[in-house]
């Protein structure tokens, strides 16, 4: 299928790694500008080491914590100076990494909802009145444990439950603006240096029987099955498609939305 992404200009959050990375990946290869960004600069460079040299003058990368206004400034200013516009957002950065301490306390609660929550508001919100072209895109990257109570914390769930509710609400509005807006809500996801590596080499059995427990197609889901979707609601193949939740768990929450 050709998609017509050619010179699409997109803004990736949390790209140094994982999903993000391999959405930067797929979008490159159907010819996008796109811009990565990571909060490590070490993981950020090594990334943008690698894809540069097969995607030359098509990648920036900008070092920075997306929830600072001053680094989606920093992502806004160096976007439109070197392409003149942005297509499309992807808003994949979130974490439950960092807190060693969750709990139900308020501490907890406010912490997760800046990195859960507030953090794509803002990201997202601060680079719409830039997105000039028609036919764009947004992409919100979720969670299952927003959809079903899968064992995660409390408020990462109850958070990951309010963006559902955040692009529904502004598929309305942003349609004015020709602007399609749609989350995405993975379920097991496997790549490398992620938590699920870390689990399988602490306990590989009880992992095994987890997923062979909930998981109807029996297997981790892999960065590509998310990358795919990005990339066509990204296009102008889905013109009818805005303010829906894909849900890609390997049938683990047995849900269309």
């Amino acid at each position: 299928m050709e998609l017509n992404l050619e010179n699409k200009t997109i803004i990736i959050s949390g790209s140094s790694q994982g999903i993000g990375k391999n959405i930067a990946k797929i979008l490159l290869q159907e010819g996008c500008n796109v811009v990565i960004n990571g909060r490590n600069k070490n993981k950020l460079n090594q990334t943008f080491k690698k894809l540069n040299t097969m995607f030359k003058r098509k990648l920036i990368a900008i070092q920075g914590d997306v929830s600072k206004y001053s680094t989606i400034n920093k992502i806004r200013k160096a976007t439109i100076k070197k392409w003149g516009k942005i297509d499309g957002i992807v808003a994949n950065a979130s974490t439950l990494k960092g807190n060693k301490n969750i709990s139900n306390g308020s501490k907890s609660s406010n912490w997760l909802m800046k990195y859960n929550f507030e953090m794509v508001y803002n990201f997202i919100g601060n680079l719409i009145p830039y997105i000039k072209s028609k036919e764009s895109s947004i992409i919100v990257i979720g969670s299952i444990a927003g959809i079903e109570d899968i064992g995660a914390p409390i408020y990462y769930s109850v958070y990951k439950s309010a963006l559902s509710a955040y692009v529904k609400t502004m598929s309305r509005d942003l349609s004015k603006k020709n602007i399609r807006i749609n989350l995405i809500s993975p379920g097991n996801i496997f790549f490398k240096k992620s938590n699920w590596e870390k689990k399988l080499k602490e306990n590989k059995n009880k992992i095994k029987n987890m997923i062979k427990k909930n998981v109807p197609l029996n297997k981790f889901g892999k960065p590509e099955d998310i990358s795919v979707i990005v990339s066509i609601l990204l296009s102008n193949k889905t013109q009818f498609i805005t303010g829906s939740n894909f849900v890609i768990d390997g049938g683990q929450t047995r849900s269309i939305r």
